[in-house]
């Protein structure tokens, strides 16, 4: 509001409108106060203070009434007099102008108007948004997402302390997949293990399953978010597999044990290390690597896994965790429990009475050092075991590889060392002799019968056998480290630049084959992605080649590098059967035409069908092509076979073989005829 200002000239008289000089001040006709009318540098704006005064001159004017007299004193009474409206100043005269018509005023209901403030209640049995949970109903929380990040898709398990859910991720992308667990908390012991989760949430180890998260529910119930390994555990490996080749062994118990001393070091004990909390993932780097998960989530409840001292109610000790790690490393050497029995009470008598059956008595191919390491491991006393999980899995370690290693540079020659052939190696031999003398020897040493007496006859023949498969091997391993060149008249289907993305483990079939096991530790990142376990034997004239966009490449080729028949295998996304795979292989078959067509001359597809290989429904093709200046005929079959589990990598498998073959004539000959045909039929997925 703009100050009056300005040299006054004229009062007004605000009842009879009369201007009056301006030494007057009050109106000579009715007594009314005179108010600055005329200026010389007139505005239109007026002083505020000087409107107000004329709004209540004009809406009052005190009158001479008086009320009761006082001496001289006299109390006069405002008396309001109605005015017109015209004879009232406004304040601003542009506020006439710019005023507008009010807007109704809007009617609200006081009883629809939320609370600002939640609703009282007791949360623990009264949670907002949803209904309470409890023990009795915990799939109430599938749907719910906490901390507004993780949604609980799926309940996994539960028991007496803690309930696992499946959840998402939603901060991440790709959605990563981690677990839940909710606590039941009851006693001392429960809030030891929360003391021990908060230690567990500031280590960061690639051998423990890492904790995300932390927080508790509305009602008072604690939860930790946790890295969920992808793999299988271990104990599928156990259950699915014969024996497990030593130098793997070696590896997950040093790995296990690492896990185990970094957890200890932090004052965090596992107390229930069993193959089902043990992961077997893939890195990175396409490498084999053990996590161990559920460290201070529950006290133990599978006695065949538990120290004397948990069985009997004793608090656990690092030295528990030692024992449980010896009986899981003794389950994985020999595939059975050292203490097994039906209730807690015979499993401890079974301890006191300390190991009867040793590794190196159920599986030949154990060096006697081991049973010492491991009968240490499962002492009764924990005072009498390792006293660091570390010592245990380092001289573990050492042992294994210390005698797998003198076992690869001596020969079986001299009868003492036969020992040296183990079952294992030749659990996928199709070799009946070989593998009945095996079976004997291991029933031999089952029953701990006389070996000198019962083996004598037969130690001949396991002899050669092994000498024949080392002077194989020899001879043939300097070729698999060899460069390859292309030649430009071979007929190498899918080939890229080598790469050494397979790994051969040097185990007999027979004294004319070597044993192939796809593994994942050399396999590119792609490969290792999308990894399956499979095994064969091939002949030994034939060799591997490297090739990275393959898991195995082994053929057998002439001295000027021309296939006479080869095999190869890469992967596809499989969703886990055959029927379900048919659009997918329509696809692959489409591809596989057009592709093959450019690589081969002369390119012809022949048939496709339904088949069976490695005892499972496939999809088969089969083509030829022709090399009209060598004269060379090529013939081909490429199979398609389904994964397992849904959205699992399946198998292409590539067999072509060529008229330098001589009992190929036909498409339909590839490995049913000529050497390849030992590698179809001794081929197995081991996943």
């Amino acid at each position: 509001m703009k100050a009056f200002s300005g040299d006054v000239t004229k009062f007004l008289c605000p009842k009879c409108k009369q201007y009056y000089d301006a030494n007057q001040r009050f109106c000579p006709k009715d007594g009314t106060r005179l108010l600055p009318g005329i200026t010389h540098n007139e505005n239109k704006t007026q002083n505020i203070f000087t409107k107000a005064l004329a709004r209540q001159s004009a809406t009052k004017e005190l009158k001479r009434e008086p009320i009761e007299e006082q001496g001289e004193k006299e109390i006069w009474k405002a008396q309001e007099i109605k005015e017109d409206a015209d004879s009232i100043l406004e304040i601003d005269i542009e506020t006439l102008e710019q005023q507008t018509k009010k807007q109704p005023t809007k009617v609200i209901n006081p009883l629809k108007i939320p609370s600002g403030t939640a609703e009282v209640g007791n949360r623990s049995i009264k949670p907002l948004g949803r209904e309470p949970f409890t023990a009795q109903k915990p799939r109430i929380l599938i749907g719910k997402t906490l901390k507004g990040r993780y949604q609980i898709t799926n309940f996994i398990k539960q028991n007496q302390k803690n309930f696992v859910y499946l959840a998402d991720d939603l901060i991440t992308k790709p959605l990563r997949k981690v677990l839940v667990y909710i606590f039941l908390e009851h006693n001392l012991s429960d809030k030891i293990l929360a003391d021990e989760r908060i230690s567990l949430s500031h280590i960061e180890h690639p051998h423990i399953a890492s904790m995300i998260d932390s927080g508790s529910l509305q009602e008072g119930n604690l939860f930790i978010v946790v890295e969920r390994p992808q793999g299988e555990t271990l104990e599928t490996r156990i259950n699915q597999r014969g024996h497990i080749e030593l130098s793997q062994i070696a590896k997950i118990v040093r790995q296990i044990a690492e896990a185990l001393n970094e957890a200890h070091r932090n004052r965090i004990l596992h107390r229930n290390l069993t193959p089902r909390n043990i992961f077997l993932t893939v890195n990175e780097k396409g490498v084999e690597q053990v996590k161990v998960a559920e460290f201070a989530v529950s006290e133990g409840d599978d006695p065949s896994y538990l120290s004397p001292e948990q069985i009997e109610g004793k608090a656990a000790t690092s030295a528990s965790d030692i024992f449980s790690l010896g009986v899981i490393t003794y389950q994985l050497l020999t595939k059975r429990l050292p203490f097994q029995a039906e209730s807690k009470k015979q499993v401890l008598e079974l301890q006191k009475a300390g190991l009867k059956i040793t590794p190196s008595q159920l599986r030949v191919d154990v060096p006697s050092s081991i049973d010492n390491i491991i009968q240490k491991a499962l002492a009764y006393e924990p005072s009498n075991r390792f006293s660091f999980a570390r010592e245990f899995g380092d001289l573990f370690y050492n042992a294994l590889v210390q005698a797998e290693s003198e076992s690869e540079t001596k020969t079986s020659v001299n009868p003492t060392k036969s020992n040296q052939i183990t079952s294992s190696s030749v659990k996928s031999s199709s070799n009946p002799l070989l593998t009945q003398k095996i079976e004997i020897l291991d029933k031999a040493k089952n029953a701990k019968l006389n070996k000198s007496s019962r083996l004598r006859p037969l130690l001949p023949i396991l002899s050669l056998i092994t000498f024949l498969s080392i002077a194989a091997i020899s001879l043939y391993l300097p070729i698999f480290n060899r460069p390859i060149t292309k030649s430009q008249n071979s007929v190498v289907i899918d080939n890229k630049a080598p790469q050494n993305n397979a790994v051969i483990d040097k185990q007999p079939h027979s004294n004319s084959s070597l044993y192939f096991r796809n593994l994942p530790e050399n396999l590119t990142e792609e490969l290792a992605k999308n990894y399956r376990d499979f095994s064969f034997f091939y002949p030994n004239d034939w060799r591997i080649y490297p090739n990275k966009s393959l898991f195995v490449d082994v053929a057998k080729k002439n001295k000027d590098g021309i296939p006479i028949e080869q095999f190869l295998v890469t992967f596809y996304r499989s969703k886990g059967n055959l029927q379900d795979d048919r659009p997918t292989i329509e696809k692959l078959l489409n591809e596989s035409n057009e592709k093959l067509a450019k690589q081969l001359p002369n390119y012809r597809f022949i048939s496709q069908k339904e088949a069976e290989f490695a005892g499972m429904k496939a999809y088969q093709m089969n083509f030829e092509a022709t090399q009209a200046e060598k004269d060379l005929k090529i013939f081909g079959k490429r199979i398609f076979l389904p994964s397992r589990a849904e959205n699992s990598p399946g198998l292409i498998i590539t067999m072509i073989a060529t008229s330098l073959s001589s009992d190929i004539k036909s498409a339909e000959d590839v490995g049913v005829k000529g050497e390849m045909k030992t590698i179809v039929q001794t081929f197995k997925i081991e996943d």
